[in-house]
């Protein structure tokens, strides 16, 4: 049998131990083939996501993927990386304090795509698919939405998914999933005084007594048919407007009110749109939303 140094495969010595590996399945060498791989994997602790979006930012070579060898003409100034907390891990000199924390992210470098196109690619990365004229996909978001409503038992007074503070472009749709599973997104700026998110606050001059008031008054007015009720969007848009009712009038809405925080925390986040809308995110994981997007910029 032919021996290959694994920390230096050719490319030639690759697809051979791949059709190696073929034939030791094909020829029933199965279960011996997989006998050291673990039988589960270990299933993931993440209970929220944030995904910061940063549109047009800093390219990876000034970042996360520094390359000093790759010449002047294309690294620029920046020729010295940054040593981190991890062994063999080097990012950016002009993120050092990202540099010390090393050991609680992971980096991937090998993720590329084939479109030059902005958008384009952005609904690649969000939505794992290729663009198609005859149906969106969802995006990451919206399928953790899914699932966690479906699978997970989510049953929070804040919706599932939402982005903070305006949704950039056709990747932030909820695709073939429905509007069920669309983000909600807050609009405004948390920066400014007087920020509140629409619909999640009662309206100016309308006490919770006379929100409670309408509301009964609404119920008493429904007069839909069994038959009618009975059908999934009826049942649907009661559950909405039970869970916006809900949002309204309790403690939902307080997840977005970023005056409960220490003048001192809000100037560490900085005092501006992303800077804020991060510190937002930020609560709403401490509320228990499963997803939340940053974004920011934009070509």
């Amino acid at each position: 049998m032919a021996h290959f140094n694994l920390d230096n495969l050719s490319r030639r010595e690759f697809i051979e131990l791949g059709a190696m590996a073929s034939g030791l399945i094909a020829i029933g060498g199965f279960d011996s083939a997989r006998a050291d791989v673990p039988t589960q994997m270990p299933k993931g602790k993440a209970r929220s996501v944030i995904q910061l979006w940063m549109a047009g930012g800093p390219t990876h070579i000034d970042t996360f993927d520094p390359k000093p060898d790759a010449g002047a003409g294309i690294i620029g100034p920046y020729k010295t990386p940054a040593n981190t907390s991890v062994t063999g891990m080097r990012i950016g000199q002009m993120l050092p304090l990202l540099a010390k924390q090393a050991d609680k992210y992971s980096i991937l470098r090998a993720m590329t795509h084939g479109s030059n196109g902005h958008e384009t690619a952005a609904y690649i990365v969000q939505t794992g698919t290729m663009p198609s004229a005859d149906l969106a996909y969802p995006s990451m978001g919206a399928v953790v939405a899914l699932k966690r409503v479906t699978d997970g038992g989510y049953e929070g007074p804040l919706p599932p998914y939402i982005t903070l503070t305006s949704p950039l472009g056709r990747f932030s749709e909820a695709g073939f999933l429905g509007a069920e599973y669309r983000t909600f997104s807050t609009g405004g700026d948390p920066s400014q005084k007087g920020f509140s998110v629409e619909g999640m606050m009662p309206p100016r001059g309308v006490s919770a007594d006379r929100l409670a008031g309408r509301q009964a008054l609404l119920k008493s007015l429904d007069d839909l048919p069994p038959e009618a009720a009975a059908q999934r969007q009826y049942r649907e848009m009661a559950q909405f407007q039970a869970r916006a009712h809900t949002a309204v009038r309790g403690d939902a809405s307080k997840a977005f009110d970023l005056n409960q925080e220490a003048d001192a925390l809000r100037d560490r986040y900085g005092r501006n749109r992303f800077g804020q809308s991060c510190l937002l995110a930020r609560r709403l994981v401490e509320h228990g939303v499963p997803y939340i997007t940053v974004n920011m910029g934009g070509w």
